[in-house]
């Protein structure tokens, strides 16, 4: 009994000095992420004219990309399917274009899965959690409020 508790009390501990970090993976399962998201396309908009610095960040597809895009939007194109080197050349991608204090405004896919990915991966490479911000409904939904 005196040896599983002090086994318990020295995983407790390694827990405490090492943690889990979401910095340390995008895939952290367990790990509570919050990132800012909106589904009102109107709201996104006026969220991203009001906040500065700012990025548009379009992660569909180059070939989706030429055939429609918002204003001011730059192509970062992100597959679900990303190995390990291509996140890491995404989020290296980011960095070279915007610096960390940089509002990121990302729009492009519906799928949470995809969108929770890149915000992790942004937040690995250094931005804030509350200057993540994802479009969760696509690009159709906003096309027709951006101005």
């Amino acid at each position: 009994m005196k040896k599983t508790v002090a086994f318990m009390l020295l995983l407790s501990w390694l827990f405490l000095m090492f943690g889990s970090s979401c910095k340390e993976a995008d895939d952290c399962e367990g790990c509570d992420f919050k990132f800012v998201e909106y589904s009102n396309a109107t709201t996104f908009y006026e969220a991203y004219v009001s906040e500065s610095p700012n990025a548009l960040i379009d992660i569909r597809a180059d070939s989706l990309y030429k055939c429609g895009h918002l204003d001011g939007a730059v192509n970062l194109p992100f597959e679900i399917s990303y190995t390990d080197t291509e996140k890491e050349q995404w989020g290296k991608t980011l960095l070279e274009k915007y610096n960390k204090n940089t509002f990121l405004f990302i729009y492009g896919s519906s799928s949470f899965e995809l969108n929770n990915r890149v915000a992790k991966i942004a937040f690995r490479y250094g931005y804030e959690r509350g200057k993540i911000r994802i479009f969760s409904k696509g690009y159709d939904e906003l096309k027709n409020v951006w101005k």
